[in-house]
């Protein structure tokens, strides 16, 4: 009887402990339902709240472009608002526990980081920004009377300073973000994020490097003298094409005016040539240091600049404080702002019976300095006709007014696809250029990247490479030897099919250098990041004769191609030791948009079954 007792006991206790534990789970249950629930409204609050700081952006881009800084600073107040609830949203005691959670953790650590970095932005970059674009104004490119107001520039950089430290925080904490668990559509809105943020910070340090620099380089502290070098691309150089024209200016006060032009002919052959750094002799030649037109052989331009600079100073007895370079094709983005050229000067006249045109515009300046130009039979007369375009040209910008917005959208387009660059003789003056595109340095800036370069030299001796059409993609590969890159590169000869007949012999260059007329010859260079190896190349599907260096710290590789009138042909360089970190293309400024040429390159990860 007793034992029964206790067996009924028993089972009461276990039924109330199993109701008890029933009780704990669903309770726990509930609370992890509630969490779940709590952490899914922040995460599409958060969501919302950064879908709407981005739809503000080109908003915030258009009123600052427009001049409309009142406007600007009121859409900044919204973004502010939104980004700053994204933040809180996402910092939550109940989302930090969520970021352990094996599937949810990656995207909701992704979402935090992407909301505090544009809470960063939003809080110390805009304002900054601003506060510097009112204060300079695109006036400062385009000056009426041609006066640059450099007390408005100098007092700009402490703001672009703070602007550029906030930049660079977003961008650093966006660049750490792991996205190897990351969903796909967070992913690659993230991939999105980085690349436009990488090219804000170049951007924002650059203008924060001139707006320090700037003011001493336009001659605040006494006169500045340069050499601008207006490269031909229709010879192609690694650096952008032949500098064929010369063109010195003398900065004073903020004003700039021209006090000599010349040719890269006319300065002849230097014997004994120019000292140049031994390994870019090696790989790009001698030349290097014997002819102005081939300074740019090199994609240093540093090392091009300060070639110049020296045979300048060898030729004129005049020493230049730094060399910038523009090209055409960026003469025709800068004439979209500030509308035709008259040619019809009588210093032109001349050339009216070679069917030149009466006016240089957006639309015909690439044809008429790259191609319709070679009308002219006499190479002194090609000469002389550039001269004085580019005389009319400078002219008509130092007396014009160009639509700002632009003006400010050409400068970006074309120091963005290295059609501008620019080099100071004055050593703390180029350390603040060296970071950034602008000074062309093959050397940086890195910003975390996977760095490639894909640069061409004709060996045609013509104007050929006005008809070659490029384009340039490189894609990560795996094996069981690792993570390694190929570099794609295609190349296709336009010309006409009689090309050899129906071109000017001096486009040809009618076989002079032992290159049948019509067929084009390239010497085509690749370079690596970094610490990486060129293991091979390879030519339309055949093994290449590749010759390989380094320089810079980085991997070389050097093949030559000869195209006839239609060919295509495609070359693949084999990079091993990539590091993995998102991959940047750099590439000769050449006559197609950079856009055009240069294929995205913004990924991380290996392609599945390449390589």
């Amino acid at each position: 009887m007793g034992d029964l007792r206790r067996d009924g006991r028993a089972r009461r206790r276990a039924r109330r402990s199993r109701r008890a534990w029933a009780l704990a789970a669903a309770a726990l249950l509930a609370a992890v339902v509630v969490c779940g629930a709590v952490v899914a409204v922040q995460a599409m609050s958060t969501r919302d709240e950064l879908t709407r700081v981005a739809a503000l952006v080109p908003v915030l881009k258009g009123q600052a472009e427009d001049g409309r800084f009142d406007d600007a600073r009121a859409t900044v107040r919204e973004i502010q608002q939104h980004a700053s609830a994204a933040r809180g949203a996402s910092s939550s005691p109940l989302w930090a526990l969520a970021e352990a959670l094996p599937w949810a953790g990656p995207n909701l650590r992704a979402a935090r980081e992407v909301s505090v970095a544009a809470d960063g932005l939003a809080t110390s970059a805009l304002p900054a920004l601003m506060d510097a674009a009112s204060a300079v104004g695109p006036s400062l490119l385009a000056p009426p009377g041609g006066q640059r107001d450099l007390s408005a520039l100098a007092g700009a950089a402490p703001r672009l300073a703070e602007a550029a430290d906030a930049v660079d925080a977003a961008a650093s904490r966006l660049r750490g973000i792991d996205d190897s668990g990351v969903l796909p559509q967070l992913r690659e809105p993230l991939a999105e994020g980085r690349k436009q943020l990488d090219a804000v910070e170049g951007a924002v340090q650059t203008a924060e490097a001139m707006a320090r620099i700037g003011p001493g380089m336009l001659g605040s502290d006494g006169p500045r003298r340069y050499l601008v070098l207006i490269q031909n691309n229709a010879e192609t150089r690694a650096g952008g094409g032949i500098p064929g024209a010369l063109v010195e200016l003398v900065a004073e006060r903020g004003a700039v005016s021209v006090t000599a032009q010349g040719s890269a002919g006319g300065l002849g052959v230097f014997a004994p040539p120019i000292a140049v750094d031994p390994v870019q002799t090696r790989i790009y030649s001698s030349r290097l240091g014997r002819f102005m037109q081939d300074v740019t052989l090199t994609p240093d331009f540093p090392t091009a600049a300060a070639t110049a600079a020296a045979m300048w100073e060898a030729s004129t007895g005049r020493k230049v404080d730094g060399v910038a370079s523009l090209d055409p094709v960026a003469l025709a983005q800068l004439l979209r702002a500030w509308g035709p050229v008259d040619l019809s000067g009588p210093e032109l006249s001349r050339f009216r019976g070679d069917g030149l045109p009466t006016a240089l515009t957006s639309d015909n300046a690439v044809r008429t300095l790259l191609s319709d130009i070679y009308r002219i039979e006499s190479p002194k007369e090609q000469d002389a006709y550039f001269a004085a375009v580019a005389r009319r040209v400078f002219d008509a910008f130092s007396a014009g007014q160009p639509k700002e917005k632009a003006l400010l959208s050409a400068v970006g387009t074309i120091v963005g696809d290295g059609r501008m660059l620019l080099y100071s003789t004055h050593p703390e003056e180029q350390a603040a250029l060296s970071g950034w595109d602008i000074s062309g340095t093959v050397a940086g800036p890195e910003r975390g990247d996977a760095r490639f370069g894909a640069y061409f030299n004709d060996g045609t001796g013509a104007k050929m490479d006005y008809y070659v059409r490029r384009t340039v993609s490189v894609v990560r590969t795996c094996d069981s030897q690792g993570s390694h890159a190929v570099l794609r590169i295609s190349l296709r000869n336009d010309a006409p099919a009689d090309a050899a007949h129906s071109l000017p012999a001096y486009v040809t260059g009618n076989g002079v250098f032992g290159i049948p007329p019509g067929m084009v010859q390239t010497n085509v260079v690749a370079y690596g990041p970094a610490g990486a190896y060129v293991e091979n190349a390879v030519v339309d599907g055949t093994p290449g004769g590749m010759a390989s260096d380094r320089h810079a710290g980085r991997p070389v590789g050097v093949l030559t191609v000869r195209l006839a009138p239609g060919q295509t042909t495609q070359l693949e360089f084999r990079f091993s030791g990539v590091p993995d970190a998102p991959l940047r293309i750099d590439t000769s400024p050449g006559v197609q948009p950079h856009a055009e040429v240069v294929q995205d390159a913004s990924g991380t990860g290996c392609a599945p079954g390449a390589g």
